[in-house]
């Protein structure tokens, strides 16, 4: 009795720290809580899981004055190995799954909880994976359904994939949680099949619902970014950058043909080509209105041999097979995350497969992509002096902004929504698609990966 009103009190207690800190330090985010609104407890909650800080997301994912918490999780059995840690996870409402002792002694406390009419969480997974992949799911969940009629609500986290508590307090993060609709499971056989409809099926719908909302959230993050990108071209890494793409595109003064430059930003790429370079034409895209009115300014008395075009990635181009002698594209097919109906790594693949289409056969492509565990803070430290510089005042405002940026696209690349891939897996799926000749070199503070291949 008395361990049940000091659980209560301590829950109680940090669910006014906990959601102020995951908004404040973890850029926390609610999606479609709505769905959630008329929910009275019991009820069963299930989740995928990424990090030891999930079950606190998932609680104050319910708001602070919500009467679905607290919520109490199955959790792994070696937490609860050594007494004084075991006695701190049973006050903040977790207990021992007791696997491989069979469903009936697995179940007998969530049982319990729940006939008490208190909720009860599952990470149907069974584990912590840092993966995006939702993995096979266990059947207690589905079980518990079944025995005591309640309904499940499916939830799924995003972001927070090797989330720590000293990773938490960096100000880098991006967690997101979205509620699912809360449903019944019928009676029937608990089949693998019945378990994966009822659970990762379920989680992989609200994992494509999320990638909707991380698309919108997406273009206003590549739309600002796009307002102060041109502070960043200033840098002496990113000059390193620029001159390491043009070195490998090659010093070839019979070179002719048209160029395609794809994500060009404020245009740097195309400013270090354009005019050492016989290229007879080149084609300058961007997505977003603040670049594309850059680049109109930028190259205006360029005439016919720039020509400026907003092109979606996407979506298949609407250029001809074999139509470019060269196509560059710095910093950007990594943050594609859709193309077409795919999505993640598959998107980039496919987006590479059309890039290839589109290249005339022997035409080269020169890329850049973030290392993997990128480090943009070393970026940053070498670009002080610049930041420094008298005679732009400007920088020392912009070099933060771009800084807080980098390191969300990190985060991004941490949690698998963006994909900076190593040399071999980059060189393993070029070749696949059919390209030759590959080259790689490091440049921007050694934290960026420039390819050159050639179809």
């Amino acid at each position: 009795m008395i361990s049940k009103y000091l659980f209560w009190l301590l829950y109680t207690v940090m669910a006014f720290f906990v959601l102020p800190a995951l908004k404040i330090f973890a850029n926390f985010r609610v999606y479609h809580r709505e769905r959630t609104h008329k929910l009275k407890s019991p009820f069963i909650a299930i989740s995928n899981h990424r990090s030891y800080l999930d079950p606190y997301a998932v609680g104050a994912s319910f708001g602070l004055f919500s009467r679905c918490r607290p919520i109490r999780y199955i959790s792994e059995d070696k937490l609860f190995s050594y007494p004084p840690l075991a006695a701190l996870f049973y006050l903040q409402g977790a207990f021992p799954a007791k696997k491989k002792r069979g469903l009936e002694k697995s179940l007998k406390k969530p049982l319990q909880i729940i006939r008490h009419g208190g909720p009860v969480g599952f990470f149907v997974e069974g584990g912590i994976f840092k993966k995006r992949f939702i993995h096979k799911p266990r059947r207690g969940a589905v079980a518990l359904a079944q025995m005591t009629r309640v309904p499940i609500v499916p939830m799924y986290i995003e972001g927070a994939i090797d989330l720590g508590w000293l990773g938490f307090f960096s100000f880098k993060n991006r967690v997101r949680i979205i509620h699912g609709r809360p449903f019944m499971v019928p009676t029937g056989d608990i089949t693998p099949a019945f378990v994966e409809k009822y659970t990762r099926k379920k989680l992989l719908k609200l994992q494509m619902e999320m990638d909707g909302l991380l698309k919108v959230e997406d273009e206003k993050f590549w739309d600002q970014y796009g307002k102060i990108y041109k502070y960043l071209e200033r840098a002496r890494p990113y000059k390193q950058l620029v001159q390491t793409v043009k070195q490998m595109v090659g010093q070839k003064k019979n070179f002719r043909g048209h160029w395609l430059d794809v994500g060009s930003g404020s245009g740097a790429i195309i400013k270090s080509l354009i005019d050492d370079y016989p290229i007879k034409e080149i084609l300058a895209t961007d997505y977003y209105k603040t670049p594309l009115k850059i680049l109109l300014n930028q190259f205006k008395s360029h005439g016919e041999r720039v020509k400026i075009r907003r092109l979606d990635l996407r979506k298949k181009t609407p250029f001809d097979n074999n139509k470019f002698d060269g196509i560059t594209a710095n910093l950007v097919f990594p943050y594609i995350t859709h193309f077409e109906k795919k999505t993640g790594l598959n998107a980039q693949r496919a987006l590479l497969k059309e890039m290839y289409r589109i290249l005339r056969p022997g035409g080269i492509l020169v890329w850049s992509t973030p290392v993997p565990n990128v480090k943009f803070s070393k970026v940053f430290i070498d670009s002080i002096p610049d930041m420094v510089n008298s005679h732009q005042v400007e920088n020392i405002i912009y070099g933060p902004a771009i800084l807080h940026h980098a390191h969300t696209i990190a985060h991004r690349g941490r949690n698998f929504i963006y994909h900076f891939l190593d040399k071999r897996k980059i060189k393993q799926i070029l070749t696949k698609i059919g390209f030759r000749d590959f080259k790689i070199k490091k440049s921007f503070s050694d934290q960026v990966n420039v390819i050159y291949v050639k179809k």
